[in-house]
């Protein structure tokens, strides 16, 4: 069940305007590998993704995550600068998750290399808002919390990836090129226009989040494709 769309004034925190239900996949095939390094002699936070640097400071999402993981490590950490190298073995913004993926590496390296008291699942929240879900294994509820400040909009596993063993992900990578339109321009498209958003906010998530739940429980294929194809 999709996160498609942020309440109101969620934008910088990345709050959703609906629970969402997800499965995580194995890192066998597909995977981000993330390395983070703390150093002096930068004057500046490096990244670079997939062999090419990017510019921190023009990536608002990378900059809340340093800024956050740094307001919760030791003193002695804060003014480190850090050189981040990460790599996909699958297309990046081609609608592979590759950001819940890649935020979620980010958020686990920057936790455990700052000595951080965050939560990695809120950590990776602020990067990308799929990526809270996969800092857990087998199936995963984000809940869209209330509070303004995100504090109780985490992610938590309902069942873990050996309850139902006989799920299978089928994973067809047809092209690889970068989607035309970005998820977060899509959803503030579909908030901004179409008379379905309210209903789906108002009712229709909350039915299917119980029912999926208990397809899984139940480890009910027939209705759990239902909810997911629909």
């Amino acid at each position: 069940i999709k996160y498609w769309g942020k309440r109101a004034g969620g934008e910088k925190l990345i709050l959703p305007v609906n629970d969402s239900f997800s499965i995580t996949l194995s890192t066998h095939p597909f995977r981000t590998k993330t390395s983070v390094v703390l150093r002096d002699d930068l004057e500046e936070d490096t990244l670079i993704i997939n062999g090419e640097k990017s510019d921190v400071r023009s990536t608002p999402r990378i900059q809340s995550v340093l800024e956050y993981v740094r307001s919760t490590c030791p003193d002695e950490l804060k003014n480190k600068r850090v050189y981040i190298v990460s790599e996909n073995n699958f297309p990046t913004a081609a609608g592979m998750a590759s950001s819940a993926s890649g935020y979620c590496a980010l958020a686990a390296a920057l936790v455990r290399v700052f000595n951080s008291t965050a939560n990695v699942s809120m950590l990776a929240r602020m990067g990308s808002g799929s990526a809270c879900r996969s800092t857990l294994g087998g199936f995963v509820i984000w809940h869209k919390g209330e509070k303004e400040d995100g504090s109780d909009c985490v992610a938590t596993q309902f069942v873990d990836e050996n309850y139902w063993p006989e799920m299978q992900v089928l994973c067809a990578v047809l092209q690889g090129e970068k989607k035309n339109t970005s998820s977060t321009a899509g959803m503030q498209q579909s908030l901004q226009t179409s008379p379905l958003m309210p209903k789906r906010i108002a009712t229709t998530v909350s039915e299917r989040m119980r029912t999926v739940s208990e397809a899984i429980k139940a480890r009910d294929f027939y209705t759990f494709a239902q909810i997911a194809m629909s």
